[in-house]
């Protein structure tokens, strides 16, 4: 850019060189002659003169001022560039240090849940935190409860990684039996809410899997053994401080132990494996408003 403006101004300086030369040669001319000087035509050579100085100056300034235009768009572009990068790389700090990662251990428990729940669900119409088996139709529920049977899973979780759990979110659940395959999706929506309980007596969080079937399923029937193969889940683990991550969790574990009181089956844990699924990300939310 420098020397494209020096150019310029060679132009002028060899502009104004002409002017003095016409004039030089006139006055040598007239004096040769011995006429009078012609004033006008050395007063219109130099008005003409003044005219191109003038118009040179102002395209230089103008093109000084592009110039300087030109190397502040590319100074702020710079600077939003850097800007963004240190943003992105600060995301990534926060990502990396406050994600979490959870597993299912001990024993699961499943029995039917409890009449209370049911008729909630029957009056206020939400299923945020259910999965039905994938050839249910919610309206057909609503309209008769009495062909469906709800039921309750229960396991206890432990954080293996990362900071504090804030939420899980299931979005398949798929349970393989000997001769049959069961599969459990989300009817409101992509993901269905579980719900996580403290437990006082073992000092320990435990999460609440809510499914709903028909009756005469051959996937559970009530107090009897209903022995699995495996489980797996396909889940999203959200922390306390909004990183999310997604991931699937395969489980293994022994037939029932036993029936209990309440008729609930239980199972013993054997083995957990979690398979993170795409990249952590930081889930912004909504702005806080103290107002």
């Amino acid at each position: 850019m420098k020397k494209k403006n020096r150019f310029k101004i060679s132009y002028l300086i060899i502009a104004w060189a002409s002017v003095l030369a016409l004039i030089t040669i006139t006055i040598i001319i007239s004096a040769a002659t011995r006429r009078e000087i012609n004033y006008d035509l050395i007063s219109i050579i130099i008005t003409f003169a003044a005219f191109i100085s003038a118009s040179f100056f102002t395209f230089a300034v103008f093109n000084h001022n592009a110039a300087i235009r030109i190397q502040s768009d590319e100074i702020r572009h710079q600077t939003n560039a850097v800007n963004r990068r240190a943003e992105l790389f600060r995301n990534l700090q926060f990502i990396a240090a406050n994600y979490t990662i959870i597993d299912f251990v001990d024993h699961m428990l499943i029995y039917s849940e409890y009449e209370r729940y049911i008729q909630k669900v029957k009056e206020t119409g939400r299923f945020q935190f259910y999965l039905m088996e994938n050839d249910i139709i919610k309206e057909n529920v609503l309209e008769s409860l009495d062909d469906y049977q709800f039921l309750t899973v229960r396991m206890p979780i432990k954080i293996i990684e990362g900071k504090a759990i804030g939420k899980v979110s299931l979005s398949k659940i798929k349970f393989e039996k000997e001769n049959s395959t069961h599969i459990f999706i989300p009817t409101e929506g992509n993901e269905s809410t579980v719900l996580i309980l403290y437990n006082e007596i073992d000092h320990r969080m435990e999460t609440i899997i809510n499914l709903i079937m028909k009756k005469g399923s051959q996937f559970y029937t009530a107090e009897e053994i209903n022995p699995f193969l495996k489980i797996k889940i396909s889940l999203t683990l959200e922390s306390l401080l909004g990183v999310i991550i997604g991931g699937a969790i395969e489980l293994y574990f022994t037939n029932p132990e036993k029936i209990e009181k309440s008729g609930a089956n239980k199972y013993k844990i054997n083995s957990s494996q979690f398979e993170i699924l795409g990249k952590p990300r930081l889930n912004v939310g909504k702005e806080y408003d103290p107002d």
